[in-house]
């Protein structure tokens, strides 16, 4: 017997096995992790894997499904909680169209941006693509987080491209996230190409999805009918923050499109792209959603051009930067309200955009609408016809703490009741109604009465407490002299205003209004000095006009 080797059978390793697991299961991963090579990581490489190889390093997958799959066996074997799955450079080719796409599983993060070596991450530098490369099908998607995905599976570090050629009508969407809430961050997410009258949509969320979308740049696609940077709808409530966002190059192009759903949409920047109409983020109905602290563009368009359209009650539009946009022809809008009897526009900078033709450049338009108007400093647009305000077809909000002027020299007016079905603001009260060009009117009535006083403003039923005069806001067009780049425009006052503009708005947290800050986000104060203390401001002093307050 001398010399010859153990003989290591079947049994044996099972009852080794079974041995192990008597000193508990981090003994069997331990063991599991130096037979297979697993540590915790999947490794993935199109330059120079295999999906023949193990997953680990040095032995990379060639795909990035495989590396998933992998990585879901050792979860599912309960050799670990959760896997990463580390991605090296390169571009990494599905085809929905046949079926093939990434599935992301639950538990299974993704990061990309690696270098070849894996001893380097920057997705910058080290570029990973994930690209549909489909020319045809109904609804395609380079990839799928689906059915049960929770926040603590990471998408990050990749540039995502959608497919081209859907059918008529059909879908191409780099994104699909569907009954799922993963984590999309520090990604680059681009729509494809669609059929005339197809749709492309970078990144797709419904049905009862709750992702949180985190400092990605995300771009519509270029289809002839209908591009999104985003879309979410049917019950899911996305939280997206701090986002590049932009809807798209042709046809019908939107940042933001919000159905049947919720968000809360924060610190982004966002553009509604070009087209023949742009809109930088449409809430359409039965939505709850909260825009707070966006820059946001309606776009170029060669008609219509919003920054913000809300066609759901309960939106609330607080603390924006708001440009409508360009428009050729028909006209533009920095918030148009249509329909509604519930929204909130509060601490916005709001301009309303260019006109290259005879259409309005409205800062905000109430249609059939009904609100609260309250602390914002708003400008008509530049173009033949520029109303800061302007209210049609029964429209009644509340008009108060706001600057109001308009930029156009030709048609310029601070509020317009645009027709004679009604629209007729509820209350204009403690306002600066600004000329800001010496041609602007300062109220227009429904049936043509122009006012240029604020005296017979105040005269009408519904007003109360406005002023007339410059603010003297700190720079009105930025150091670019333009005021259309809206990002270096300052409007605040300054210390030198009127003590009208700083003082003379009525006291929001006395009445109860929900909010008690400024746009950029400092407590508005109730100083007791000023002309505030009259009848026309409740007898008390009061908080400053326009977007943010100046003591």
């Amino acid at each position: 017997m001398g010399g010859m080797k153990p003989r290591w059978g079947a049994a044996f390793v099972v009852l080794f096995i079974v041995a192990l697991w008597g000193c508990g299961p981090v003994a069997l991963r331990r063991y599991l992790e130096r037979m297979t090579g697993f540590e915790g990581f999947i490794f993935v490489s199109v330059a120079d894997g295999s999906d023949g190889n193990r997953g680990v390093l040095g032995e990379p997958l060639a795909t990035i499904q495989a590396g998933i799959d992998t990585a879901y066996t050792y979860i599912e074997e309960g050799l670990a909680d959760a896997v990463e799955v580390h991605v090296a450079a390169g571009t990494y080719e599905v085809r929905d169209e046949e079926g093939d796409f990434i599935d992301m599983k639950e538990g299974v993060s993704l990061y990309g941006g690696y270098s070849l070596d894996f001893k380097t991450r920057n997705p910058t530098v080290y570029v990973t693509t994930i690209e549909d490369t489909s020319t045809g099908g109904t609804e395609i998607a380079a990839v799928r987080a689906c059915d049960g995905i929770t926040e603590a599976t990471v998408l990050d570090g990749f540039t995502i491209l959608g497919g081209g050629g859907t059918t008529m009508d059909g879908w191409s969407t780099a994104l699909d996230i569907e009954r799922a809430s993963p984590t999309v961050t520090n990604n680059t997410i681009i729509g494809g190409s669609a059929s005339p009258t197809g749709y492309t949509i970078a990144l797709d969320i419904y049905d009862d999805s709750s992702p949180l979308i985190d400092h990605n740049a995300i771009v519509g696609g270029n289809a002839q009918g209908h591009n999104y940077g985003i879309t979410v709808s049917l019950d899911s409530f996305p939280t997206i923050r701090s986002n590049t966002i932009n809807g798209g190059s042709s046809g019908i192009s939107q940042g933001i499109f919000i159905f049947d759903a919720g968000a809360m949409i924060q610190n982004n920047s966002i553009e509604g792209g070009q087209g023949t109409t742009t809109r930088g983020i449409f809430i359409n109905v039965s939505s709850w959603v909260s825009i707070k602290g966006n820059t946001v563009s309606g776009g170029s368009a060669t008609g219509e051009s919003s920054g913000i359209l809300v066609m759901s009650e309960n939106v609330t539009v607080e603390a924006n930067t708001i440009y409508a946009g360009y428009s050729a022809s028909w006209g533009t809008y920095g918030v148009h309200c249509v329909n509604v009897t519930l929204f909130t526009v509060r601490n916005n900078t709001i301009l309303g955009g260019e006109t290259g033709g005879t259409g309005g450049a409205n800062g905000v338009l109430c249609n059939a609408s009904s609100g609260l108007i309250f602390d914002n400093t708003i400008a008509g647009g530049i173009g033949e016809w520029g109303p800061g305000i302007t209210l049609i077809s029964s429209s009644a909000p509340l008009v108060e703490n706001n600057i109001i002027f308009s930029s156009s020299t030709s048609g310029g007016y601070c509020i317009h009741e645009g027709d004679d079905n009604g629209g007729y603001a509820a209350s204009i009260r403690n306002n600066t109604l600004w000329d800001v060009t010496g041609t602007t009117v300062l109220y227009c009535t429904y049936d043509g009465q122009t006012l240029d006083t604020a005296a017979a403003v105040n005269a009408l039923d519904h007003a109360d407490g406005n002023w007339d005069q410059n603010p003297d806001l700190a720079d009105l067009d930025g150091a670019d002299d333009d005021l259309a780049t809206v990002e270096d425009n300052d409007w605040h006052l300054t210390a030198v205003s009127p003590v009208e503009a700083r003082q003379g708005g009525r006291d929001g947290a006395a009445l109860s209004w929900g909010f008690i800050t400024d746009k950029d986000g400092a407590t508005r104060t109730n100083l007791t000095q000023g002309p505030n203390d009259g009848p026309s401001n409740d007898g008390a002093a009061g908080w400053s006009m326009g977007a943010c307050e100046q003591d």
